[in-house]
């Protein structure tokens, strides 16, 4: 990014551009928010060994390759800018963990994911590419909800969805209650699903200093449904909804 080039976070010709002179980037940073030692313990609680794991505008994170050497499954890691994946590619050569080998680095556009990696993902991790994307005041939300239609295309009628993101919960949920929630289960095979919105509250420091990012982590579980009257039989083609609070 030249001098006094604006951050235009919802934009890919920035994150290429960024990732090809890091070196003059002052904010430049591998790892976006959480360290991997402050979400592992999530991981552990939602995940099964071979579980396969997306990770959706992994940047140069190595958020993938922990999540490799973690669950010993497929694991895709997509961005949209070629300079993050060539950069992920370099690192992947000399990681030292057992599984490297099972992370696949793709190129593609968030917006159009399905056709890039398939489905089948047990999990779906993003972390603050959502946060990025709605930096677009004008497109944002609607690329975002674009987004979780194909992610939600991508993940097993029972998965789970990590959102690490800057977005606090006292800061108002419309862009999940309003965005991102109507377009996973609008992209759903099924309508008799279940979704249960974990939000977890990390702790941090107090004062002045910011907020720790929030964990929403989102687990759709599809519903059994049973030979009852034609009334609550239309309540079950009803997708529903709860949210929860977690602190740590």
């Amino acid at each position: 990014m030249g001098k006094g080039q604006e951050r235009a976070y919802g934009a890919q010709s920035y994150w290429q551009q960024r990732y090809l002179d890091s070196g003059e980037c002052s904010d430049r940073t591998d790892e976006w928010l959480l360290e991997w030692q402050q979400l592992e313990p999530l991981f552990d609680a939602a995940l099964q060994p071979g579980d396969a794991v997306l990770d959706v505008g992994c940047g140069n994170s190595t958020l993938c390759f922990h999540l490799a050497n973690a669950f010993g499954g497929r694991v895709v890691a997509l961005d949209n800018a070629p300079a993050a994946i060539s950069e992920l590619s370099r690192i992947k050569e000399s990681w030292r963990g057992l599984n490297a080998g099972h992370v696949e680095l793709v190129v593609g556009d968030a917006m159009k994911l399905h056709k890039a990696v398939g489905s089948g993902f047990d999990a779906v991790v993003e972390k603050s590419t959502s946060d990025a994307i709605l930096c677009d005041r004008a497109r944002g939300a609607a690329r975002v909800a674009c987004m979780y239609r194909q992610i939600s295309l991508a993940m097993k009628a029972d998965a789970v969805c990590f959102i690490i993101s800057y977005r606090q919960p006292d800061e108002g949920l419309e862009w999940l209650s309003e965005c991102v929630l109507p377009a996973l289960i609008e992209g759903a095979a099924s309508p008799h699903c279940h979704y249960a919105v974990d939000i977890h509250i990390v702790d941090g420091p107090q004062g002045d200093e910011p907020p720790p990012p929030a964990v929403y982590e989102i687990r759709r579980r599809q519903r059994r449904v049973m030979d009852r009257p034609s009334k609550l039989r239309r309540m079950d083609n009803e997708p529903t909804v709860e949210f929860r609070y977690r602190s740590h």
